[in-house]
């Protein structure tokens, strides 16, 4: 068989067009066939470049880089400035315009646009879109670019590069990295008005692979995601299989803005579908630096707002970062049910949490951690860009403080860890209905207090307290009869009627029990700043 033209520089390790093979560019011929060909003509001389020349490359079925390692598929030029992004209506992804040189025009609704399946390969400099055709259909394995190698024992799609690319418009998720990942880059890649997550990296429970392995050693950088159904990018996040803990991920001067528009595809922290988070990384070895994450679905409204990040597993860095109107809080950490349920290792530095659009009671607070957190450090002024509302952030801060305009020398390190032994319960306390109670506390203190009644009706709460200086109490958590908090003394007849209120006092605190009825108590206190614990002798009637 005489070789072609093509082939002949195919063997001698020339770039061959995509033109050679028939395709071409028009956005209105089916380019489907004439791209395999060129793929899987690479893929018969062991892989090599394929260019795509300028131009609108019309697809009817996914385009599969398979059949040989080292296949690398290079365009003529993204857009990547966002020029033209049209914004949605709350609730509404809208859709991104292109203006960019070649362009990959999914017209089809079932499957990726590009699918990966081997080592080494490369998308270069060019934008995957979707017709309204594709982008009006319902959130399936319609991704932009799917990577994951055949599900075989041993397969792997290792040293991955992604490369000033743009994915734009898909029904679901942006851009999929599935299992064995080791070595791999993500640079300049912009995902925008995608239905489902931004970037999504799992180790297979997504596919529901047989032979799952831990994703792990990717690069992402200088990486945005924007205006996404979902989060703007979500690593692991399935917390019930021990092989989705992805690992060694660094995401540096990525960009997360208008995301979760349609919370119930995002991973949500409790029952509440609402409660979710612009980014959310589970895994183990995780680091984000010079990275800025928007809590806002849309712009310029703040109804409908999100935490910007959510970190859940081991040895998490946290570094220059920028959080902008998260709502309930900046950053929130859980504990990772596949490491005893808990979260350790954590490093918080140099955090900018900017708030200058909304209330002074907004961050409450900024950032959240509870009983499942061990080992976190943090090392960081934290700024804000109207000084004017600083005072609830620092109040409603748990666990540390943060201070507007300080010099280094100011910067104040968190408390460490409270272990165990900190923790102290006191007897049954009988309340009467319409009565308070004061517990002092000797020194300027901050903890927890763990109120839990003898029935439902009675309610219980957790409850985080301040005394002295930067007053306040805070309800954590709660059920059963309305839990209040204040600042103040109570008296038996200061709260409201149904309702059981704790109050932060400058001596200690009062509790008050206007739930209708008698009822017995159980306390537990920790100390976050090591003061007396609540003594059961202490406790008093008002």
């Amino acid at each position: 068989m005489s070789l072609t033209k093509a082939h002949t520089r195919m063997i001698e390790g020339d770039i061959v067009s995509v033109k050679d093979y028939g395709a071409t560019g028009d956005g209105v011929t089916d380019d489907t066939v004439a791209l395999q060909a060129a793929i899987d003509a690479v893929a018969a001389t062991g892989g090599g470049s394929l260019f795509l020349p300028q131009g609108v490359y019309k697809t009817t079925a996914t385009i599969d880089m398979d059949g040989s390692d080292g296949i690398r598929l290079l365009g003529d030029g993204s857009n990547l400035s966002h020029g033209d992004l049209v914004v949605g209506s709350a609730g509404v992804v809208g859709e991104g315009h292109h203006n960019g040189s070649t362009r990959i025009l999914a017209d089809f609704t079932s499957g990726p646009v590009i699918r990966i399946y081997n080592e080494s390969c490369e998308i270069s400099n060019l934008t995957i879109d979707a017709s309204s055709t594709r982008k009006a259909s319902s959130l399936s394995t319609n991704y932009g670019i799917h990577v994951e190698a055949p599900d075989d024992a041993g397969k792997a799609t290792k040293r991955l590069f992604l490369n000033r690319i743009r994915v734009t418009n898909q029904p679901s998720h942006g851009i999929v990295l599935i299992n064995d990942l080791t070595s791999s880059t993500l640079n300049f890649v912009d995902v925008d008005h995608c239905h489902g997550h931004g970037f999504y990296i799992s180790g297979g429970v997504l596919t529901s692979r047989t032979n799952k392995t831990r994703p792990g050693q990717v690069n992402i950088n200088n990486c945005r995601s924007t205006r996404t159904g979902g989060h703007s990018i979500l690593v692991g996040g399935n917390e019930s299989a021990s092989n989705d803990i992805p690992y060694r991920i660094l995401l540096d001067n990525f960009e997360g803005f208008y995301n979760c528009i349609t919370p119930t595809i995002c991973k949500n922290y409790v029952s509440s579908s609402t409660d979710v988070s612009n980014a959310y990384l589970s895994g183990e070895n995780l680091s984000i630096s010079n990275t800025a994450l928007d809590g806002r679905s849309q712009f310029p409204a703040l109804a409908d707002t999100h935490s910007t990040l959510l970190l859940r597993g081991s040895h998490l860095i946290v570094d220059n970062y920028r959080a902008i109107d998260g709502n309930p809080y900046a950053i929130r950490l859980e504990g990772h049910p596949q490491l005893s349920n808990l979260t350790s290792g954590v490093y918080i530095r140099n955090i900018y949490i900017n708030n200058r659009y909304q209330s002074s009671g907004f961050y409450n607070p900024a950032i959240y951690y509870g009983s499942d957190i061990r080992s976190i450090y943090a090392w960081c002024g934290v700024g804000y860009s109207d000084i004017s509302k600083l005072t609830s952030q620092t109040a409603g801060t748990r666990f540390f403080e943060h201070f507007a305009g300080v010099e280094e020398s100011e910067i104040v390190t968190t408390t460490e860890k409270v272990i165990a032994d900190t923790f102290r319960s006191s007897e049954e306390a009988i309340f009467s209905d319409d009565s308070a109670k004061y517990i002092p506390i000797d020194s300027s203190a901050r903890g927890m207090v763990l109120i839990s009644g003898n029935t439902n009706t009675a309610g219980s709460a957790l409850v985080h307290f301040r005394v002295v200086d930067y007053l306040f109490a805070t309800v954590i958590t709660s059920s059963g009869a309305t839990v209040t908090a204040s600042t103040g003394a109570l008296t038996g007849t200061t709260g409201v009627d149904g309702e059981l209120t704790v109050s932060a006092h400058t001596t200690g605190l009062y509790i008050e029990n206007r739930t209708g009825g008698s009822a017995s108590y159980t306390y537990t206190f920790l100390s976050l700043d090591g003061s007396e614990p609540i003594i059961i002798s202490d406790l008093t009637d008002v």
